[in-house]
């Protein structure tokens, strides 16, 4: 659950007269970050979450290339999935892309791409990702599984030393109705207790305080029974 999302060049509108492959868009949202070899940030986390009273909650995310991910809180901090699924490098090669076509999105045209995970990992699913084609950012992640269940994450990114970073990702969870009518025989009750609670809600990361490429030690991601330090 700790992970994070960010990324990122070229072009205007002119750049949709060619489809460009899926797996080069990831490529290139890579590339921009590339010189990205750590940070920290600051995590503000808001949850508005039907029948669940969720405190603010705050912590700091520690990064080193190519994956190493620390996430440090004084108590529970919850990362939903759709807003850590994106971490930076290895896109292209924790899923294959395919370019689907463009899709408006906040004023302008981006790029709109299916993802698979790769590896193995099933996903009864569909992900569909919108990548601005001027800065080579992530806009929108959007997750649908089987039963009507649905999140779309929306990124804004900010300038930092040089590279486009997240600056504030909103999620939005749904959850389709449940069925309210019962498949067991006449006499039987359903156990209430057993059917799932749908959730719906917003949460909302706003990310500030980087620091970007400070040398971090790679103590800092070892387990806590190995490493007690953090830097």
């Amino acid at each position: 659950m700790c992970v994070l999302p960010f990324l990122v060049v070229l072009g205007s509108g002119s750049l949709f007269s060619q489809r460009i492959p899926g797996d080069t868009v990831l490529a290139r949202v890579e590339r921009q970050i590339s010189g990205v070899k750590d940070f920290t940030v600051r995590l503000e986390i808001v949850a508005d979450i039907e029948r669940l009273e969720v405190p603010p909650m705050h912590a700091t995310l520690y990064f080193k290339q190519p994956d190493k991910v620390h996430l440090q809180s004084d108590g529970f901090a919850m990362l939903p999935k759709e807003a850590s699924m994106l971490t930076l490098g290895r896109l292209a090669e924790r899923f294959t892309a395919i370019t689907t076509g463009e899709e408006e999105f906040g004023g302008k045209k981006c790029y709109r791409l299916g993802l698979t995970p790769k590896g193995g990992r099933e996903f009864r699913g569909k992900l569909i990702l919108l990548v601005d084609p001027e800065r080579w950012t992530p806009e929108r992640l959007e997750t649908s599984v089987p039963g009507g269940r649905t999140a779309t994450a929306n990124f804004e990114q900010s300038r930092v030393g040089g590279f486009w970073l997240t600056s504030k990702v909103t999620v939005r969870l749904e959850t389709a109705e449940q069925d309210s009518t019962s498949a067991l025989p006449p006499g039987m009750e359903e156990n209430p207790a057993r059917r799932p609670v749908p959730r719906n809600g917003t949460i909302t990361i706003t990310y500030s305080n980087y620091k970007v490429n400070i040398g971090l030690s790679d103590s800092v991601f070892a387990p806590a029974s190995e490493s007690p330090e953090r830097r």
